[in-house]
């Protein structure tokens, strides 16, 4: 799981981090990036890169975004 208010929080862009992960991951394997707002410029870039995403807000919590990327 990635924090994504934590990461622009301590000055890290969150799309660096993610990619830095889907090198890491097997493949068919999920990065889930939680963010307190719909993180839209991250979901373009990674959609770019011909990645799989999904986004969802998280049922019952308020301001908690689910991306899932792979």
């Amino acid at each position: 799981m990635v924090d994504g208010v934590a990461l622009l929080r301590d000055g890290i862009v969150p799309v660096q981090r993610v990619n830095e992960l889907l090198a890491t991951v097997p493949a068919g394997a999920l990065i889930l990036l939680t963010t307190d707002f719909t993180p839209a410029p991250i979901i373009e870039a990674m959609e770019k890169a011909g990645r799989k995403v999904y986004h969802k807000t998280a049922p019952g919590v308020a301001n908690l975004h689910l991306t899932y990327i792979g």
